[in-house]
């Protein structure tokens, strides 16, 4: 099998995006592109990441990058479908603080998102200005900052 990969750009950094059926065979292989997906001690997560992406497959993908400084592996980051653009979150599990709900969100504004890029203070403050959604039991804040529609998940992963 052949793996598919879409290049994209996203915030100015070109994202590799291998298509959900490409994920399975990549993880089969370990390597892509002369690099491992994943070190010992991230296995763990790009795996768990890789389930989450292909069980909310409609509005996550899960993207590989590479930055100067690490030369040693892909970086993964977690993509969300919002407005007609592909944004970078991370997958966070939170509890309601005042009705207790628990499940998945996808939160922007995480700065580590941002690390490395030319203007990652600028696409943090924008990341703050995405339109948040409120805890779907109470309506509510909830802890962290989830955006967009059909960003919380209340089915749990391993993640």
């Amino acid at each position: 099998m052949t793996t598919k990969v879409e290049q994209i750009l996203v915030d100015g950094q070109i994202i590799m995006i291998p298509t959900p059926e490409s994920w399975n065979h990549l993880l089969q292989q370990v390597i892509y592109d002369e690099l491992p997906l994943f070190l010992p001690n991230t296995e763990h997560l790009v795996r768990a990441l890789v389930d989450f992406v292909l069980v909310n497959k409609a509005n996550f993908r899960l993207g590989l990058y590479r930055v100067k400084h690490i030369t040693k592996s892909w970086l993964v980051v977690p993509l969300f479908k919002f407005s007609h653009k592909w944004q970078r979150v991370q997958i966070e599990h939170v509890t309601c603080s005042f009705c207790g709900w628990q499940g998945a969100i996808a939160n922007p504004t995480e700065p580590t998102l941002y690390f490395g890029l030319d203007n990652e203070q600028e696409l943090t403050n924008q990341a703050a200005k995405l339109p948040r959604v409120d805890c779907p039991a109470c309506r509510q804040y909830l802890p962290r900052f989830p955006f967009g529609q059909k960003c919380i998940l209340e089915k749990r992963s391993e993640y």
